[in-house]
């Protein structure tokens, strides 16, 4: 980190807010590099809690996640959450392995978002909650099959969205996600957040068309969906185009149009054959269109390369470099922002 820069990400603009997963390293530690350059350069965190905390039916590890929600309260910093409900992935073995009937499940379930957001008072201090991820599948936007997520058998309902031909990709939706935003708004206060990947360049695939359907089949049942969260692991998926960024920001605005807060959450940007200087032209370029269309708010995947070894290991894809020193693309960043 270098001292003399004295002007961080955050201070070229306020439209925007500029955050980042703040808990790459794990716990937080306090003082340390990681803390500097989140204070200096962000308006916002990701603070995670993954549903693999949930240890056992009545247990759960909350106190990391409970750490960095206070930090970012006591100094002003919101926090945005990741994530409560999503595929077996991010589950442990005692409840994506066992046979569960629906209503033994939807308690459990009901327990678990309980005492996630009672502890600590996190419903009232946490600015938006990461309410679902990745339920649905690229290219036919259909729900996961039943073996890659176990909370479907809390069974299924029929679609309330009242759309009808192309609008209308599935004519029912697992439950759980009717519980899973029910549940949060009863404890929550701040935003709740539907979160996908796989669909940000792509505003006419049936994905997106899905998420949309989805939205309209929860505020018809009567429940809140606030934001709409974009993952954006840039040229991650060959299948995607990442060069249209039209596209991603007719994507944008389709959801504003709904009413839904647009959030970048998950953005990453990894070193390519083109170069350094193509990498930061594709940074600089990324966080233009998202001034330019509005987006709320854009939070990279972790401060520094090397951190979480467990993701895009050695592909140098974030701001900052193994020893937090910033990178060319984190320059090339700050132009965007001070350009806008």
């Amino acid at each position: 980190m270098n001292a003399a820069i004295q002007k961080g990400l955050k201070d070229y603009q306020s439209a925007m807010k500029i955050g980042a997963r703040a808990d790459g390293g794990g716990a937080r530690v306090a003082g340390d590099v990681n803390e500097r350059i989140l204070l200096r350069d962000f308006h916002a965190i990701t603070a995670t809690a993954y549903p693999f905390l949930w240890k056992g039916p009545f247990c759960y590890g909350f106190e990391a996640f409970n750490d960095w929600v206070n930090w970012g309260v006591e100094r002003g910093i919101p926090v945005l959450m990741h994530m409560i409900a999503g595929p077996n992935i991010y589950y442990r073995d005692w409840a994506k392995t066992a046979v569960w009937n629906g209503p033994e499940l939807d308690f459990l379930f009901y327990e678990y978002i309980r005492n996630l957001m009672t502890q600590n008072e996190n419903g009232r201090k946490v600015y938006a909650w990461n309410v679902t991820n990745e339920v649905l599948c690229r290219g036919s936007g259909q729900y996961r099959a039943a073996e890659d997520c176990f909370l479907e058998q809390m069974g299924w309902e029929t679609d309330e969205s009242g759309l009808t031909g192309e609008a209308r990709i599935n004519d029912r939706h697992p439950k759980f996600i009717a519980k899973a935003y029910e549940y949060a708004g009863r404890f929550a206060s701040g935003k709740l957040e539907l979160r996908e990947d796989d669909f940000e360049f792509e505003p006419e695939g049936r994905k997106a068309r899905a998420m949309i359907q989805l939205i309209h089949h929860l505020r018809n049942r009567g429940l809140r969906v606030d934001a709409v969260g974009f993952q954006t692991h840039l040229y991650w998926n060959p299948q995607i185009d990442y060069t249209r960024l039209d596209a991603f920001q007719r994507n944008v605005e389709q959801f504003h149009r709904l009413g839904c807060e647009v959030y970048v959450t998950e953005l990453d940007n990894p070193l390519l054959e083109d170069g350094i200087e193509g990498q930061c032209r594709r940074w600089e370029e990324f966080y233009r269109a998202c001034l330019a269309c509005g987006v709320e708010q854009v939070h990279t995947w972790g401060v520094a390369d090397g951190v979480d070894r467990a993701w895009r290991d050695g592909t140098h894809p974030l701001l900052f470099d193994e020893q937090f020193e910033e990178k060319d693309a984190y320059f090339a960043v700050s132009r965007a922002l001070a350009n806008q």
